[in-house]
């Protein structure tokens, strides 16, 4: 039993660390883009 649970917690772990990861291609609208960058909305439009 106790080795059933540590292999779904294993599994569960490694689950949440694929989620983590930043997908190299995400797309960010306007709002997202100017919080990330700290910048305001006029910056963002030049």
């Amino acid at each position: 039993m106790y080795e059933k649970i540590v292999e779904s917690l294993a599994e569960i772990k490694n689950l949440l660390l694929e989620k983590s990861k930043a997908p190299a291609d995400a797309i960010l609208d306007n709002k997202d883009f100017i919080k990330l960058m700290g910048i305001s909305t006029r910056t963002a439009q030049q």
